[in-house]
Protein backbone atom coordinates (compact mmCIF):
# COMPACT_ATOMS: atom_id res chain seq x y z
CA UNK A 1 0.00 0.00 0.00
CA UNK A 2 1.07 3.53 -0.74
CA UNK A 3 0.45 5.90 2.15
CA UNK A 4 0.87 9.59 2.82
CA UNK A 5 -0.14 12.61 0.80
CA UNK A 6 0.10 12.98 -2.95
CA UNK A 7 3.30 14.92 -3.59
CA UNK A 8 2.97 18.38 -5.08
CA UNK A 9 5.81 17.40 -7.43
CA UNK A 10 3.26 15.39 -9.43
CA UNK A 11 2.49 18.72 -11.08
CA UNK A 12 5.91 18.61 -12.75
CA UNK A 13 4.89 15.59 -14.84
CA UNK A 14 3.04 17.73 -17.38
CA UNK A 15 3.14 15.10 -20.14
CA UNK A 16 1.55 12.36 -18.04
CA UNK A 17 -1.69 11.16 -19.62
CA UNK A 18 -2.79 8.45 -17.17
CA UNK A 19 -2.34 7.98 -13.45
CA UNK A 20 -3.60 4.89 -11.63
CA UNK A 21 -3.07 5.00 -7.85
CA UNK A 22 -6.21 3.27 -6.65
CA UNK A 23 -6.66 0.89 -3.71
CA UNK A 24 -4.02 2.43 -1.47
CA UNK A 25 -4.07 4.55 1.67
CA UNK A 26 -3.21 7.87 0.07
CA UNK A 27 -4.37 10.78 2.16
CA UNK A 28 -3.44 9.15 5.46
CA UNK A 29 -0.37 10.97 6.74
CA UNK A 30 -0.29 11.28 10.51
CA UNK A 31 3.08 13.08 10.54
CA UNK A 32 2.09 15.74 7.99
CA UNK A 33 -1.70 16.04 8.05
CA UNK A 34 -3.28 18.29 5.46
CA UNK A 35 -6.78 19.64 5.09
CA UNK A 36 -7.01 18.77 1.39
CA UNK A 37 -5.37 15.57 0.16
CA UNK A 38 -5.48 16.53 -3.51
CA UNK A 39 -2.76 19.09 -4.26
CA UNK A 40 -3.66 22.09 -6.42
CA UNK A 41 -0.62 21.23 -8.55
CA UNK A 42 -2.72 18.48 -10.18
CA UNK A 43 -4.06 21.34 -12.31
CA UNK A 44 -0.68 21.50 -14.06
CA UNK A 45 -1.18 18.03 -15.59
CA UNK A 46 -2.82 19.43 -18.71
CA UNK A 47 -2.18 16.24 -20.74
CA UNK A 48 -3.98 14.05 -18.19
CA UNK A 49 -6.79 12.00 -19.75
CA UNK A 50 -7.42 9.34 -17.10
CA UNK A 51 -7.06 9.78 -13.34
CA UNK A 52 -7.89 6.83 -11.07
CA UNK A 53 -7.58 7.60 -7.36
CA UNK A 54 -10.48 5.53 -6.06
CA UNK A 55 -10.33 3.48 -2.84
CA UNK A 56 -7.91 5.68 -0.93
CA UNK A 57 -8.32 7.96 2.08
CA UNK A 58 -8.32 11.26 0.23
CA UNK A 59 -10.08 14.01 2.14
CA UNK A 60 -11.05 17.63 1.83
CA UNK A 61 -12.27 19.45 -1.24
CA UNK A 62 -11.60 18.94 -4.91
CA UNK A 63 -9.21 21.66 -6.09
CA UNK A 64 -10.72 24.16 -8.52
CA UNK A 65 -7.54 23.69 -10.57
CA UNK A 66 -8.97 20.38 -11.82
CA UNK A 67 -10.87 22.57 -14.28
CA UNK A 68 -7.56 23.16 -16.07
CA UNK A 69 -7.33 19.49 -17.09
CA UNK A 70 -9.12 20.04 -20.38
CA UNK A 71 -7.91 16.71 -21.83
CA UNK A 72 -9.54 14.75 -18.99
CA UNK A 73 -11.91 12.00 -20.10
CA UNK A 74 -12.23 9.87 -16.96
CA UNK A 75 -12.01 11.00 -13.35
CA UNK A 76 -12.55 8.33 -10.73
CA UNK A 77 -12.38 9.44 -7.09
CA UNK A 78 -14.96 7.12 -5.53
CA UNK A 79 -14.52 5.45 -2.12
CA UNK A 80 -12.62 8.31 -0.48
CA UNK A 81 -13.49 10.92 2.15
CA UNK A 82 -13.77 13.93 -0.13
CA UNK A 83 -16.11 16.60 1.19
CA UNK A 84 -17.51 20.06 0.51
CA UNK A 85 -19.14 21.29 -2.71
CA UNK A 86 -18.04 20.21 -6.16
CA UNK A 87 -16.16 23.01 -7.93
CA UNK A 88 -18.02 24.68 -10.80
CA UNK A 89 -14.77 24.45 -12.78
CA UNK A 90 -15.57 20.78 -13.48
CA UNK A 91 -17.84 22.19 -16.19
CA UNK A 92 -14.71 23.14 -18.15
CA UNK A 93 -13.81 19.48 -18.72
CA UNK A 94 -15.78 19.22 -21.95
CA UNK A 95 -14.10 15.96 -23.06
CA UNK A 96 -15.12 14.17 -19.83
CA UNK A 97 -16.99 10.94 -20.50
CA UNK A 98 -17.06 9.50 -16.97
CA UNK A 99 -17.14 11.20 -13.59
CA UNK A 100 -17.25 8.83 -10.61
CA UNK A 101 -17.46 10.40 -7.17
CA UNK A 102 -19.64 7.93 -5.30
CA UNK A 103 -19.02 6.90 -1.68
CA UNK A 104 -17.55 10.20 -0.51
CA UNK A 105 -18.82 12.92 1.83
CA UNK A 106 -19.67 15.57 -0.76
CA UNK A 107 -22.20 18.28 0.09
CA UNK A 108 -24.32 20.87 -1.67
CA UNK A 109 -25.90 20.61 -5.09
CA UNK A 110 -24.33 19.45 -8.33
CA UNK A 111 -22.98 22.46 -10.24
CA UNK A 112 -25.19 23.49 -13.15
CA UNK A 113 -21.96 23.80 -15.16
CA UNK A 114 -21.97 20.00 -15.46
CA UNK A 115 -24.59 20.52 -18.18
CA UNK A 116 -21.71 21.78 -20.38
CA UNK A 117 -20.15 18.30 -20.41
CA UNK A 118 -21.69 17.14 -23.67
CA UNK A 119 -19.40 14.08 -23.91
CA UNK A 120 -20.48 12.77 -20.48
CA UNK A 121 -21.76 9.20 -20.56
CA UNK A 122 -21.46 8.17 -16.90
CA UNK A 123 -22.09 10.37 -13.88
CA UNK A 124 -22.03 8.54 -10.56
CA UNK A 125 -22.39 10.50 -7.34
CA UNK A 126 -24.31 7.95 -5.27
CA UNK A 127 -23.87 7.63 -1.52
CA UNK A 128 -22.83 11.20 -0.78
CA UNK A 129 -25.29 11.94 2.01
CA UNK A 130 -24.73 15.69 1.76
CA UNK A 131 -25.47 16.06 -1.97
CA UNK A 132 -28.90 17.44 -2.70
CA UNK A 133 -31.05 19.03 -5.36
CA UNK A 134 -31.53 18.03 -8.96
CA UNK A 135 -29.17 16.62 -11.55
CA UNK A 136 -28.38 19.41 -14.03
CA UNK A 137 -29.82 18.80 -17.50
CA UNK A 138 -27.42 16.60 -19.40
CA UNK A 139 -28.98 16.56 -22.86
CA UNK A 140 -26.82 14.14 -24.78
CA UNK A 141 -27.29 11.38 -27.30
CA UNK A 142 -27.21 8.65 -26.20
CA UNK A 143 -28.51 9.61 -22.76
CA UNK A 144 -25.92 9.32 -19.98
CA UNK A 145 -25.96 6.65 -17.31
CA UNK A 146 -26.75 8.20 -13.94
CA UNK A 147 -25.92 6.92 -10.52
CA UNK A 148 -27.48 9.43 -8.18
CA UNK A 149 -29.42 9.38 -4.97
CA UNK A 150 -29.55 13.09 -4.26
CA UNK A 151 -31.62 14.49 -1.45
CA UNK A 152 -34.43 16.69 -2.66
CA UNK A 153 -33.58 19.91 -0.83
CA UNK A 154 -30.31 21.72 -0.19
Amino acid sequence: YLTGNLPTELGLLTRMEELHLSSNSLGDDWEHPVTDSLPTELGLLTSMRILHLYKNSLKGSLPTELGLLTSMKLLSLNFNRLSFNLPTELGLLVLMTELSLYMNELTGSLPTELSLLTSMRILNVQTNAGLCGDVPPLNMMPPPTYGTDLGSEC
